[in-house]
C-alpha cells in the first residue's frame, strides 16, 4: 500500500464526521475520485490556489 493510500485510509477511518470535504488540486482530483469523492461544488480560488471542493459520504 502506498504512503498516499495509507494517509487517506487513516484520515477516513478515523474521521469523527459522516461526510468529508476537502479543496482538491485540479491535479489531484482523478487521485481522490479513487477513493470515492466525488465533486461537490464550482471551482474555486483561494491565496492563489485553484480548488475543486469535492465531499465522501462516510
Amino acid at each position: 500500500m502506498g504512503i498516499r493510500k495509507s494517509l487517506i485510509t487513516a484520515a477516513l477511518k478515523h474521521a469523527r464526521t459522516q461526510t468529508v470535504t476537502v479543496k482538491a488540486s485540479l491535479s489531484s482530483v482523478p487521485a481522490y475520485k479513487k477513493y470515492g469523492f466525488k465533486c461537490s461544488g464550482d471551482i474555486g480560488e483561494s491565496a492563489g490556489l485553484v480548488y475543486q471542493p469535492m465531499e465522501i459520504e462516510l
